[in-house]
């Protein structure tokens, strides 16, 4: 578990799935609510899932599944270009004897590669001359009202006034990072999708040491990564780099020396790492001075350019709340059950202990705020 959440099938931080527990692991599952002591302290419903075993043949499956957006019809009421949306879903399992009759394993796969389109509107300077009065570059010199949207020609009015005027080096990057605008409107879509890959593993092996006694061990490794626009932004150098990896360990022993008792031992660890000690936006590998934008900002984890605000437009640079870092987390547990029956009663006795290493830290506005 995880901030009272399951490590299994969790969601990232862009609400997409990450970590996937492959649907031919499952045997089968039900749902306890009101679940008494023995499932631990969280509160409302449990569901308990069974993970399939190997037996004395050797058994095993495979799927595939696909969908594309060059099948889907076009929306009626969408009179623009079709965002793109792809995703292949595909895996197997395999299941046999080790020892036939008593040791047994059992793996399954589960991969999955997506993509979904965003279509935002973003607030661009507009990068050529807009309709003037006929005088020079298309623009009657500081006429009131006229091309004030227009990079060029602003630029071109303020040299008019004043011939020693020169543009700050560092505005002139700051407009290299808006998208170009041949419109004639500062308002223009703006197309990023989002891209995820997940691969998920679940191991199993099964022992039979005695009639009264078995044992069997778990393994869950799930990994994910892919880059989201978690906010509304202008470049793919601006979109936020998601990633997961999760993996769990279990063991599991149950023992009935009589028909009355059932002794049943738990032991589980699981790790989970949900980002990384990097530097966002995705294009980690950049700083801030490659962007031509010097902040003096040198810690590696907040590096990149720093969220820049310019009225009326857009806002440049990555989600400012990013990075955030959860983990490595660790969470060790043991838990021993002994049930009784006696008569028409039953009884459950168990003790459960829980180790809990959390680690997280977020770098709001880490890499700084600018606004003009």
């Amino acid at each position: 578990r995880f901030q009272g959440q399951s490590v299994v099938n969790e969601s990232n931080f862009a609400g997409d799935a990450a970590t996937i527990l492959p649907i031919d692991a499952i045997q089968q599952f039900n749902v306890v609510q009101n679940p008494p002591a023995q499932y631990g302290w969280a509160p409302g419903a449990v569901a308990n899932v069974a993970l399939k075993s190997g037996t004395n043949q050797i058994h095993g499956t495979g799927y595939a599944f696909g969908r594309d957006s060059n099948w889907d019809a076009r929306n009626y009421f969408n009179t623009g270009a079709q965002t793109p949306l792809s995703l292949q879903q595909f895996g197997g399992s395999v299941g046999g004897p080790i020892l036939k009759n008593k040791l047994f394993y059992f793996g399954t796969y589960e991969g999955q590669r997506y993509t979904v389109g965003n279509t935002v509107q973003g607030q661009v300077p507009v990068t050529v001359p807009l309709p003037g009065n006929g005088a020079a570059n298309g623009c009657a010199i500081l006429a009131t009202g006229d091309c004030t949207q227009s990079v060029p020609n602003a630029i071109a009015d303020l040299q008019a006034q004043h011939p020693g005027f020169t543009v700050n080096p560092i505005s002139a990057n700051l407009l290299k990072l808006y998208p170009g605008n041949t419109s004639n409107s500062v308002n223009i879509p703006i197309s990023l999708p989002n891209d995820n890959r997940s691969d998920d593993v679940v191991a199993k092996i099964d022992y039979q040491l005695t009639p009264h006694q078995q044992l069997s061990y778990d393994m869950f490794f799930g990994n994910q990564s892919g880059t989201a626009m978690t906010i509304n932004v202008l470049q793919p150098d601006f979109l936020s780099l998601l990633t997961m990896r999760v993996q769990t360990h279990g063991i599991h022993g149950t023992w009935n020396p009589k028909s009355r008792w059932v002794n049943d031992f738990r032991f589980g660890f699981n790790r989970l790492q949900q980002g990384l000690p990097g530097i966002e936006p995705v294009d980690y590998t950049k700083s801030a001075e490659s962007y031509g934008v010097p902040t003096g900002v040198t810690n590696p984890i907040v590096g990149g350019l720093p969220d820049i605000f310019v009225a009326g437009y857009s806002m440049l640079g990555g989600d400012f709340v990013l990075p955030k870092v959860l983990g490595p987390d660790n969470v060790t547990e043991f838990d021993d059950t002994v049930s009784y029956l006696h008569g028409n009663h039953y009884f459950t006795f168990g003790a459960q202990f829980q180790h809990w290493a959390v680690r997280a830290a977020r770098f709001a506005n880490g890499r700084g705020r600018l606004k003009f």
